[in-house]
């Protein structure tokens, strides 16, 4: 704002400037708005109007209307959604009338209210173990059905006083429970605190001029008030009104022909330079909202009546300029709540006395409501009930009322006003006043609020009902508290992550470790009032010092992971720092994305000191594979700009975290998050205090049945879609209760596709059957429905088979889930270096061991018939006199040593060192033999020495007693990685100067075995010719080196930098093209299944394998 409001008017000339202003700021007012055609309808119903402008308390009832109790009726009246404004009912609601006694204990009472009859009224349930919880700053209660302990929550309120005859008051709230669409805890709705008017960061001259014109707008119209006199209400006139369906003129008419919705955008547009961001959010929200649409319509403005029209007396006119202002739908709705429990009274009850106060304070000149304080109240026999309610139209995050809750409040307000009793009444448990848990019957009893003038007290009745006993409160599972701040904080609740690292040598195992540091990102949450840092995994893979630091500061935070979890790429931090505990701001964890959802990202791509933020939406969510595991999961690709350094940082939307960034592919530009449901399940597992297991699945191969010929070969009807079961891994539940060729129809209930997808609410149609398992816990069980053939009769019969989740990914496979946080295993004798066969090794390496196969099947798809069950393999040839000639064998796979077979490691080293003879006899996989002579101690280790190999003849997690000190792992850290070791932790420090450090390829985890498996890929496919595509036998990798060496060097020399580029690709190319491709019929899908690029919004040309996906 350089320049003041008046010289961007249109004008040149200093008059016609200051006429243009006033002409923009002037609003359409018609004080005088014509009345004939509204009091000619009224006058047409011939009732005599009783109403009196006079605020005394006299009344006279009404004979012509007649005496009505509150019934069924009556609540299946309310609770319909009239004119369509409320959300949808549920199917069950309940309440609790909250009073405080004496002593400051919230006590819940219970009233029988009439049920309804319809079948779309809700049905009432009464409540125990009624709970005070604090959620996000708010209070709020929860409470179990008695019959099937269905989870109630309160987070909608109705405010009331009760005064009796002796003027004695009684705050009290009525509070409506429903259940929460989900498992998880419901929206509770934002604090209740203001949203700040305009910008605090103006420069001073446009400050000084703002507040000069914010000045005049005083001294012209001072504090802008709407109604605020108190109106008694006639019930005639309410029965006059009811039956009147249209409104002559309309408020737009009687607002110079302005919709509620263009003064909100005027307004926007005239202030939008002072305007503070959030306020602009909350403005564009209320204009950009659809006119008719379930939950964003409530966001557009209306036109409010201060006075109801519905409650207006007949010889007034609701339809004026001083009776209407601009609000969101939501506001108006909040106050018809109030309203329609007074039309009610005002129809039924003839000798009830109603009273309203409506005050509408409008913001600056403009007619836009700025807040409304509305009452109601009610005498009937000496009872008086009287309604509060303050509304402020600028809320954030506001509640949406539902119909249910008129017809709840009418009833209860009824049975307050008649002095009927309640049913229950019970203390609130909440650990802030050690309430009692127990129920009591309701007695003649008092019961003390606090005032700001005296203690108050409100007489309970003696019940004519047997009150309901409230249970002790049952042991509930924890849940997860993340509590929300403002989205203008993040850099309170957003931290960079510092790793000092070291990462071993899976080629050279006895090496030990390579040093180096990275940067990522962490989100600060909260669990039971402790505060957490949620990242990625990989941000603190092989970690020996991590550290955590705001955005621009140099302060650095000590942390040490509670639970690590590489199968879904997440970790849990802990920071005992009171200083940064004081500083975090948590942040609140959203619902499950959808398709085109507009999402954030927000982290310290590539180092540096600032957050930075970018903006995407949502363009797919599927089951894909995870790049640090391997491993197929949830996941969701959006694409906004996830950089390196991102990793471990928010997703957000609509201030909420809807995932965590984790992967990407450069060349396309794509973008992958971890979304809610996985972290909601790796949280509730890392926080339960028991050992992490991690995302069970069925360790079942399947192949998929498209074609319908396979299907009726199978007995499928043509209604029937499923996928068949080609095998099942020994160790499993599954293996006893599956059988190959059964047919998979359904999965806990399900319907599963002929491609093994199944649609799965709130998450989205053609999901990986995976999801389904991965959802679970560890001893959980699955529901299939199976078509199996019966071996005697031949015909297709369906079965209900339970099986038990009893295995996380790769536990039954004989080449484990890819090792972290530990070093690698390994075992030299007489100048051969033995190691069991991992995942690890596989990077690098052991490459060329991928593409081989064991009876048809990789080696990673072999499953275990034994626990320990492993592969050893030739890791390395130590050149010496005793190995001369075999260099070939070099990733051989060993089966027998010395006439023993090898099952693992330890069964190598048993052969080996109990073998009296002077030779060893090993023999490999594909029947070749290797003979050595039996080294002595002493030749053993001068051979070590000579290759300077310092950890001796084998790891240290084979000797007796070992004690590792090459990899640190805080002793507390709970990890996935069953193998993952608690040692000490050694003072390695990092550079002080760390976040200034620009990042490189080099400083992400596990960027050295990235680069070596490119490298090693590169050479090995560049061997192969293009046209080649048969698979490679043991022997073929073994013996086979020769190629065309001449070729490649003449590509070298005659080629500028494009061309090698180009080689680049082509080396891809000839390797896509090579490589057996693992398909779904015979790979074990749920693990390592390949995309096929059209599942891939890229170029078929820029297709790259699913490993070189790099973290971010």
């Amino acid at each position: 704002m350089s320049q003041s409001r008046e010289t961007r008017a249109i004008a040149n000339d200093q008059k016609q400037q200051e006429e243009e202003v006033t002409k923009r700021r002037k609003r359409k007012r018609v004080i005088d708005s014509p009345t004939d055609d509204v009091t000619d309808e009224i006058n047409q119903t011939n009732l005599a109007s009783s109403s009196s402008s006079s605020s005394s308390s006299s009344f006279s009832a009404h004979p012509s209307i007649e005496t009505h109790e509150f019934t069924a009726k009556d609540f299946d009246h309310l609770s319909s959604n009239e004119y369509a404004r409320y959300l949808g009912n549920s199917d069950k609601v309940g309440h609790a009338v909250i009073i405080k006694n004496e002593q400051g204990e919230e006590i819940a009472l219970q009233y029988n209210i009439p049920q309804g009859t319809e079948k779309s009224t809700p049905t009432i349930r009464p409540l125990i173990n009624i709970e005070a919880i604090e959620r996000y700053g708010l209070h709020r209660f929860r409470a179990t059905t008695p019959t099937h302990g269905t989870k109630m929550y309160a987070k909608r309120f109705i405010d009331l006083e009760l005064t009796d005859e002796k003027y004695t008051s009684t705050p009290m709230q009525i509070a409506c429970f429903s259940p929460s669409a989900s498992e998880q805890e419901p929206f509770w709705g934002g604090k209740e605190k203001e949203t700040p008017l305009f910008r605090e960061d103006l420069a001073p001259k446009n400050k000084e001029e703002l507040d000069k014109e914010i000045q005049e707008i005083k001294e012209k119209t001072g504090n802008k008030i709407k109604a605020g006199n108190e109106l008694i209400i006639d019930h005639e006139s309410v029965r006059a009104r009811d039956n009147i369906k249209t409104r002559t003129p309309d408020q737009n008419t009687v607002m110079g022909g302005e919709s509620a919705r263009d003064t909100y955008e005027y307004f926007l547009e005239t202030w939008q330079e002072e305007l503070h961001p959030e306020m602009i959010k909350v403005l564009q929200r209320a204009v950009k909202a659809p006119l008719r649409e379930a939950f964003k319509s409530n966001y557009r403005p209306e036109w409010l009546h201060a006075e109801g029209f519905g409650l207006t007396p007949t010889e007034k006119n609701p339809q004026v300029a001083e009776n209407l202002g601009a609000a969101p739908k939501w506001a108006n709705t909040e106050m018809m709540v109030l309203e329609r429990i007074a039309k009610w009274f005002a129809l039924n009850r003839p000798k009830a006395s109603i009273r309203i106060k409506p005050l509408f304070e409008m913001l600056l000149d403009s007619e836009l409501i700025k807040k409304i304080e509305f009452s109601v109240n009610i005498e009937e026999e000496g009872q008086f009930i009287k309604f509060l309610q303050t509304i402020n139209p600028f809320k954030q995050y506001p509640l949406f009322r539902k119909a249910s809750d008129i017809a709840q409040g009418t009833a209860i307000a009824y049975q307050l006003l008649y002095g009927t009793s309640p049913a229950s009444q019970q203390g609130v448990l909440n650990p802030a006043y050690k309430a009692s848990a127990s129920s009591t019957p309701a007695t003649a009893a008092s019961f003390h609020v606090s005032s700001s003038s005296s203690a108050l007290s409100f007489p309970i009745k003696k019940s004519k009902r047997i009150a309901e006993d409230a249970l002790s409160p049952k042991k509930k599972k924890a849940k997860l508290s993340l509590p929300p701040s403002s989205p203008v904080e993040y850099e309170k609740s957003i931290v960079q992550i510092l790793t000092t690292s070291q990462e071993p040598d899976y080629d050279q195992p006895w090496m030990g470790t390579h040093v180096g540091g990275s940067s990522g990102t962490g989100l600060v949450i909260e669990h039971h009032g402790k505060k957490y840092i949620l990242t990625n995994a990989h941000c603190v893979e092989n970690m020996v010092r991590t550290r955590i630091r705001f955005a621009n500061t140099t302060k650095k935070y000590e942390v040490k992971p509670k639970c690590v979890s590489y199968q879904c790429d997440l970790a849990l931090l802990e920071v005992d720092d009171p200083e940064f505990l004081h500083i975090a701001k948590p942040l609140e964890l959203g619902d499950m994305v959808r398709h085109k959802d507009k999402v954030l990202t927000v982290g310290f791509p590539m180092g540096g000191d600032e957050i930075s933020v970018s903006k995407g939406i949502v363009s797919r969510i599927e089951v894909r594979d995870y790049c640090m595991s391997g491993l197929d999961m949830l996941q969701v690709q959006i694409d906004a700009a996830i950089n390196p350094g991102n990793s471990g940082g928010p997703v957000l939307s609509n201030n909420k975290v809807v995932g965590v960034a984790f992967q990407g592919y450069d060349r396309q530009g794509l973008g992958f998050m971890i979304p809610p449901p996985v972290i909601w399940h790796f949280l509730t597992e890392a926080l339960s205090g028991k050992k992490y297991r991690g995302f069970p699945i069925l360790p079942v191969n399947f192949e998929t049945l498209e074609n319908p010929s396979l299907r009726k070969h199978y007995g499928m009807t043509k209604e029937q879609t499923g996928i068949r079961v080609s095998s099942v891994n020994n160790l499993c539940d599954a293996f006893n209760k599956l059988k190959p060729d059964d047919i998979l129809l359904e999965i806990d209930s399900l319907p599963i596709s002929n491609q093994g997808t199944v649609d799965i609410p709130d998450i989205g149609k053609r999901i990986d059957l995976l999801h389904v398992t991965h959802m679970k816990y560890i001893g959980d069980t699955v529901q299939l429905k199976v078509l199996r053939k019966n071996e005697k009769t031949k015909q297709a019969e369906t079965h209900h088979i339970t099986v038990k989740l009893d295995h996380v990914p790769l536990e039954t496979e004989k080449v484990p889930q890819t090792e972290h946080d530990k070093m690698p295993t390994y075992y030299i004798n007489s100048g051969i270096v033995f190691i069991p066969l991992t995942r690890n090794y596989l990077e690098g390496k052991g490459g060329d061991l991928e593409d081989y196969r064991e009876n048809g099947s990789f080696l990673t798809e072999l499953s275990k018939k034994l626990p320990d069950e492993q592969i050893i393999v030739i890791n390395d040839i130590l050149d010496c006199e005793n190995t001369e000639g075999y260099e070939k064998h070099v990733n051989a796979i060993i089966t027998e040593i010395n006439g023993k077979p090898i099952n693992n490691i330890h069964d190598a080293i048993a052969a080996m060192e109990n073998n009296p003879n002077d030779l060893h006899c090993i023999t490999t996989h594909s029947k070749n033999k290797i003979v050595v002579k039996n080294m002595a101690k002493a030749e053993q280790d001068a051979l070590l020495k000579q290759y300077n190999i310092k950890g001796g003849d084998r790891s240290e997690d084979l000797l007796p007693e070992h004690k590792i000190d090459h990899l640190i792992i805080p002793k507390n850290a709970s990890s996935s990685s069953s193998s993952s070791s608690s040692i000490p932790c050694n003072d390695v420090t990092m550079e002080e100067k760390q976040p200034n450090h620009e990042l490189t390829l080099e400083d992400l985890p596990g960027a050295r075995r990235y680069r070596a498996k490119l490298d090693q890929m590169e050479q090995l496919y560049s061997q192969y010719p293009l046209d080649e595509d048969e698979d490679l036998s043991y022997e073929d990798i073994d013996e086979d080196e020769n190629y065309d060496e001449e070729e490649e060097e003449e590509l070298e020399e005659g080629s500028t930098n494009e061309d090698k580029e180009e080689s680049e690709e082509s080396a891809f190319s000839r390797k896509e093209k090579t490589k057996p491709q693992l398909k779904y019929s015979n790979k074990f899908h749920f693990f390592y299944r390949e995309k096929d690029s059209s599942h891939m919004d890229i170029d078929q040309d820029n297709e790259i394998d699913h490993k070189h996906a790099r973290y971010k």
